[in-house]
């Protein structure tokens, strides 16, 4: 009986370390987007105080893909990291 709460344990402990393996990654990656969208917004404000409008930006836009999400989206529903077209 020993050796079968000695396997639970361990397998609690992987289960738990794997756990905090992937809170850790996963903030790393909204950390990450979370500053790229920052230097967006930057760049936008930047554009406006010239007087371009953001049109004016061109190509030169960033969208934030995490984790090769792919999250460029088309159709009319919102998509995370995309702007939304005003």
């Amino acid at each position: 009986m020993l050796k079968t709460e000695d396997d639970l344990i361990s397998g609690q402990q992987t289960r738990f370390s794997k756990f905090d393996e992937d809170v850790e990654h996963a903030a790393e990656a909204f950390e990450a987007a979370e500053t790229a969208n920052a230097d967006e917004l930057a760049a936008i404000l930047a554009a406006l105080e010239r007087g371009e409008s953001v049109d004016d930006m061109g190509s030169g836009s960033s969208v934030t893909s995490v984790s090769g999400s792919g999250a460029t989206g088309t159709g009319t529903a919102p998509t995370q990291n995309k702007p939304s077209e005003i």
